[in-house]
């Protein structure tokens, strides 16, 4: 069995002596394809042990189904969540506690709706219907290339008198750190707010809108090469 360096309940032990509350509630984030350190089933029972009323959960985002249903028949009263919106259906019925995820910022009705049905029979229209509308959702934003960023600002870049996007990317171009499936080594950015081997800016230029019943703008990216003068690629600091 892998031993736990022993700086981790140090430094747990630490945060939570240093809080001094005891209403204080932790839930821990298994996503070792980023942080190359995974939350092993010993160090979260030595942290329930230690901290029985303080460690309520864990996000699990490695994509391991079989790591999360362990979990949940190893630590009964636990709340295990899923970083991935499809997996929620199976979890649920697994005894698993619900998700956390960014897709449901798109799709939250639907989770919601098998969150509160999960027991219903598979033959439940309704049922079949939320779970392939969460599953299309995210196959729909998995395949592309994600823009990991903290900055967003808007301006008339082009002077048409219309809002354009800028968004940074601080993690580097062509990046997999967040892709479960990957096994190549990834370069950090330098930090969150001044990622100066960052990947490139994004310029969205508005190119038309239209009103009605379901109003929507369009916009076409800009060169992805331009750079602005006064930030570095991957820099977040106001102008």
């Amino acid at each position: 069995m892998r031993r736990e360096p022993i700086q981790w309940m140090t430094f747990v032990r630490e945060v939570v002596q240093r809080i001094g509350d005891a209403r204080l509630k932790i839930v821990l984030y298994h996503i070792p394809q980023m942080s190359a350190q995974p939350i092993s089933h010993a160090l979260i029972e030595r942290l329930r042990a230690a901290y029985p009323a303080t460690f309520t959960g864990i996000k699990d985002s490695s994509g391991d189904f079989a790591n999360m249903t362990a979990m949940v028949e190893r630590f009964p009263g636990f709340a295990v969540l899923v970083g991935a919106d499809p997996l929620l259906l199976p979890l649920l019925r697994k005894g698993g506690a619900g998700c956390i995820t960014a897709t449901s910022n798109l799709i939250a009705r639907d989770l919601a709706y098998v969150y509160k049905h999960f027991r219903d029979s598979d033959d439940d229209a309704a049922l079949k219907a939320a779970q392939a509308r969460i599953v299309s959702a995210r196959e729909l934003v998995s395949p592309y290339q994600v823009w990991n960023t903290n900055a967003a600002t808007q301006a008339d870049l082009d002077g048409d008198g219309h809002v354009d996007l800028v968004f940074g990317n601080y993690f580097p171009d062509g990046a997999r750190i967040l892709d479960s499936h990957s096994s190549r080594p990834e370069q950090m950015q330098h930090s969150m707010s001044r990622a100066f081997n960052g990947g490139s800016k994004r310029f969205l230029l508005w190119a038309s809108a239209t009103a009605g019943a379901k109003p929507a703008a369009h916009f076409r990216e800009a060169d992805p090469g331009v750079r602005t003068p006064r930030a570095h690629p991957g820099e977040t600091r106001r102008t």
